[in-house]
Order: C-alpha cells, then structure tokens, then sequence
C-alpha cells in the first residue's frame, strides 16, 4: 500500500538528511542514493503479484518484512519485483532477521537499489517528515514560479499585487526587499550554513524567505516605517535570521510603498547584489 501522492520528489540522500533518518544505515546499494522519492509505502504482508499490484515507481518502500518472517532467502524475489517496478529504495526495520542474506545485497549493489536498516523509528514519523519535505519542495517551486512572474512577464500593477498576496496575504504595503547567496558551498554542493527557517511570529506575519536561484529572497513589507532608520532595522533582521555579510553576499532594494512595484524592489535587490558581489562590499 501507498501513503501520499505529490508530483515532486526528494533524492533519497536528502531524505537521509531528515532528522527521522538519523539511524539508517544504508548496507548496499549506495549508487543509488540519488534515486527520487516520489511517495512513502509500506510492504506488509503483500508478496509475488500483489507487490506488483500495490507499488509502484518512485515509491520509497519501509518493511519490517513480515511477510517472509518465516523465510528471508524470498527476500531476493521482493527486492527483484520492487527494482523492475522502478521503487527507489527499501527500508528494513529489522524485528524478525538480524542480517539480509549476502545474495540480497550483492543485487542491490549490481543494480543501485538502495537497502536500509533502521531502528527506533515509527513508520508514521517517516512518512510525516518525509511529505513535509516533498511539500515544501513543491511550495519552493510554487513561490519561484510567481517569483519569476512577477520579475519577467510584463504584468501590469494589479496582476503583481494579486501575486504578491498569493505570496503572503498578510504583506502590507511598503516593502523592502533583501537578495542573498551564501558564499560557502560544501563538496555537495549545497550552502552551509542555512539561514534560519522558524523566527519570530510578527516578523513572519507580514514577511516571506524564499529560496531563489542559489539564493534567497527576503520580501519584508509594513504598515509604517521611517525611511531613515529602515536599512538598520533590515540589517538587524536579516542578522536574527541568519544572514549576516561574512556569510553572505547581499542586496537590499531601497523601500518602496507599493506593493504592487514588488518586481521593482526584487530588481533592485538583485542589481545591489551583483554590485556587493563584484566589490566584495558583504551588503549594497
């Protein structure tokens, strides 16, 4: 059977950055680690046909394999019907057998099919954390679209506020708007640190992070603020959230007072950014 359907997915080495994951161990199949999970399932007492049946491609299996609890060496077969189905990888909470058979992971390994172990670890908080994680893919992906609307299709001021309050309907109207690239990449490409993703419910309220191109954009919209004093409170809060200039290289936008000029302020920030990043200046 199968739990969640979305039409993005995660590699399964994301997945395994999952706090859920902590205690997996891969034992074979590691060439496969960049395989997509596309949704969760759970192998109960299905075997032969109906494995085909109820699984299906993308399909990240979890199993304390009681099905065979009475015979490992049908292992084989399983792991052979879930890699011609086209499952990413399977998972084993080990309640009946303390080894998988030598033949099992040699397979797995011939073929990239990735095999777990864990232990400590509910079926249900697996899955949980690992929708989450394919929604907030899916919501990145929704919220660059818009994004890359508002920045390039010619929108006229009402279709760029209608975006802008699909972005947060609780944006006000004067905004100022921080790009930012982390300047440090580790060997898997990835950015570290990463800013802060809880903060203070206010600041939240009225104000959105959104992963873009490499970077992040930071809209932060009031109901009042003074011109004077508003790039100090953004350095402040960009700071609070873990963006600071030995990290990071950013770019703010000057405060515009409609929200519906939010393709304004983002090409603004983004033209302070290449300015910081061509004069190492940290903020422009």
């Amino acid at each position: 059977m199968y739990l969640g359907r979305f039409k993005m997915s995660i590699a399964i080495n994301d997945a395994l950055e999952l706090e859920c994951f902590k205690n997996f161990k891969v034992i074979a199949g590691k060439q496969g680690l960049s395989n997509r999970i596309k949704k969760v399932g759970i192998l109960d007492y299905e075997i032969k046909e109906l494995i085909e049946k109820n699984f299906v491609e993308g399909e990240f299996v979890l199993s304390t394999l009681i099905n065979i609890k009475d015979n490992i060496k049908e292992l084989y077969e399983i792991v052979e019907t879930l890699m011609v189905i086209g499952v990413s990888g399977l998972a084993i909470k080990p309640i009946y057998f303390d080894k998988i058979p030598d033949d099992v992971t040699e397979l797995a390994n011939r073929n990239g099919f990735p095999i777990m172990i864990f232990s400590e670890t509910y079926f249900e908080d697996i899955i949980t954390d690992v929708m989450a994680a394919i929604r907030a893919k899916e919501e990145r992906a929704s919220l660059g679209l818009k994004i890359d609307n508002i920045l390039y299709s010619d929108l006229n001021k009402m279709m760029i506020k209608k975006l802008a309050y699909e972005i947060n309907g609780n944006f006000r109207e004067k905004n100022i708007i921080a790009f930012c690239k982390n300047r440090n990449v580790n060997k898997y490409g990835k950015a570290e640190p990463s800013p802060r993703t809880e903060y203070d419910k206010t600041l939240k309220k009225f104000n959105k992070i959104i992963p873009y191109h490499e970077g992040y954009i930071i809209i932060n919209t009031f109901e009042d603020i003074d011109n004077s004093e508003v790039n100090e409170i953004i350095k402040r809060r960009l700071e609070a959230l873990g963006f600071n200039a030995k990290q990071y290289i950013i770019g703010i936008s000057s405060l515009h007072k409609k929200l519906d000029e939010l393709n304004d302020s983002i090409k603004e920030s983004m033209y302070a950014f290449k300015h910081s990043k061509t004069y190492d200046e940290g903020i422009s």
